[in-house]
């Protein structure tokens, strides 16, 4: 894998990559809108011609449906029809009807008596029910153990006084030669469905074989169903339309044009695109070769030249090893580079030495944190205030290495903002308790996604130990003050408030108690003076 990585970032490789991929882009960008153009017309054709077909077919069945309705009125209105069915002879009433079947070129022509029973018939025969319901219209009839599908209109017999009259009923079989008939006028496969199940079709088959066809939705449906599908070996593209009858029969007429030329076509051209690609491809493997070769030979030289640069050799002339004018000028300004680089070298090991010995003298710690809370920089100072090296504590989390004392509370979460300074009590190595003055500074903006913390602390434990033991010191200096000043000061209010009144005896008692306590104040001042 590492190899094929090796090979494939080589400029040669590239190169050639590039030229076959802007060749093929090329032929792509020109070739794909073309074929999706000229693909585009060909199914809009398509499906407009089926659309249209669509159109005939539809106006070919309301003609059909309108002619039915014309004989089976024509018929109802026959004298002849009259006068044999008020007369009770049965035989030259079927004899007529089957002269009218024969005229009108009729499937299936039927009388109905006034109350909806089956007075005669000829032609295919149909079931009785027709009379007891005549309608007009596209039904799905059972006749000899199959399903059928008929045209039929009724019309009453006007004329006999019989309320209500009789009924004629004609019959128009759509059968295969019906569809035939269909398919020569429009040039589109034609077949009949009943709830979904093929029963008439110009497809080669029986019904089974039609009814295996697998239909599907194709896209942009219009009003009427789209569907296309394959039948031996040949595609097709299909709509329907609904024929005028019952929902419970759900006659529907489909019409299918086969369009296997088109997809032919399509894949031919397809086939000529993708020919294209390969000898654009193989063009510009050559073409990317020849440019590869004249390029990348100088620079290979400068790459071996470039090498000696990375073994440290920073000063040597690198502009002679190659002759080509481009490639020399990146030599010339690699060799300036590689000087410059020296300079800048040498100032940094001088900046990290005085860096180094900045922190080793800080006084304070300080610790820089990555975006999760963890350490990645520990100073000298750090070392010497916490008691832990930096190798120990480099990588770890920061709320593991400094605990705050009598808290939970992790230590991230008691960092100051940026500019500002706490102080806490931590628990540093070996558990020792330190207070710490900690100041945070964040070294870069949370935008940029790479912010850390960088904090500087002080160990400043004998300074609170001092703070707290002066503290101590000044509650108990005040207190020793107080009480001989408050003896003072009533013995004073007393002789300011009562002197005329009080007798010798009471005025030497105030006067040795002012005396004891001043003396008290003076001897409390002398143990300040010589304790200090």
């Amino acid at each position: 894998m590492q190899r094929l990585l090796a090979f494939r970032d080589r400029l040669p490789v590239q190169l050639i990559l590039s030229f076959v991929g802007l060749a093929l882009l090329i032929n792509v960008s020109v070739g794909l809108p073309a074929l999706w153009l000229i693909r585009g017309q060909l199914e809009r054709q398509a499906w407009t011609q089926v659309t249209q077909g669509r159109q005939a077919t539809q106006a070919l069945y309301a003609a059909r449906q309108a002619e039915t309705h014309n004989l089976a009125l024509l018929t109802a209105q026959r004298p002849t029809l009259r006068s044999l069915l008020a007369s009770t002879n049965r035989g030259a009433l079927t004899d007529y009807l089957r002269i009218l079947q024969t005229g009108a070129d009729l499937d299936a022509l039927l009388v109905c008596n006034a109350d909806g029973r089956l007075l005669t018939q000829v032609g295919d025969p149909l079931p009785p029910e027709v009379c007891q319901a005549p309608s007009a219209g596209w039904l799905a009839l059972p006749l000899a153990g199959e399903q059928t599908l008929w045209l039929l209109d009724a019309q009453p017999v006007e004329g006999l006084n019989v309320t209500p009259p009789p009924q004629v009923v004609v019959g128009l079989r759509l059968s295969t030669n019906f569809v035939a008939q269909l398919r020569d006028q429009t040039g589109l496969q034609h077949t009949l469905l009943a709830l979904d199940q093929p029963l008439v079709s110009t497809l080669p088959g029986d019904a089974a074989a039609w009814a295996a066809i697998i239909r599907r939705g194709a896209p942009n449906t219009a009003a009427a169903p789209r569907l296309t599908f394959d039948w031996a070996n040949r595609h097709f593209y299909a709509e329907r339309l609904p024929l005028l009858t019952s929902a419970s029969s759900g006659l529907t007429a489909e019409v299918a044009l086969d369009v296997t030329e088109m997809v032919t076509t399509q894949a031919r051209l397809a086939r000529t695109l993708i020919g294209g690609l390969l000898a654009v491809a193989l063009i510009g493997s050559l073409l990317g070769a020849i440019v590869a070769q004249r390029i990348s030979r100088p620079l290979v030289r400068l790459a071996d030249a470039a090498a000696a640069l990375s073994q440290g050799t920073l000063d040597q002339s690198l502009a002679a090893a190659v002759r080509v004018r481009e490639v020399a000028q990146v030599a010339q300004a690699l060799e300036m580079s590689g000087r410059e680089l020296q300079r800048t070298l040498t100032d940094l090991r001088q900046e990290k030495a005085w860096r180094d010995n900045l922190l080793e003298a800080l006084v304070e710690g300080i610790v820089t944190l990555d975006a999760r809370g963890r350490i990645i920089f520990f100073s000298p100072g750090a070392e010497r205030i916490s008691g832990w090296s930096r190798v120990d504590v480099e990588g770890q989390a920061c709320d593991d290495i400094f605990r705050l004392a009598e808290s939970s509370t992790p230590f991230t979460r008691a960092i100051p903002a940026p500019g500002q300074r706490v102080k806490l009590n931590v628990h540093l190595a070996q558990d020792r308790l330190a207070t710490l003055s900690v100041t945070g500074a964040r070294l870069a903006p949370p935008q940029s996604g790479v912010a850390r913390v960088a904090l500087v602390f002080r160990d400043i434990s004998d300074e609170e130990a001092m703070h707290r033991l002066l503290g101590h010191f000044l509650a108990n200096i005040a207190h020793e003050f107080r009480t001989p000043l408050a003896a003072l000061t009533a013995s004073i209010e007393l002789l300011r408030e009562q002197a005329p009144d009080l007798s010798a005896t009471e005025l030497q008692e105030l006067l040795n108690s002012l005396h004891l306590g001043s003396l008290a104040l003076q001897a409390l001042v002398d143990n300040l003076l010589e304790g200090a």
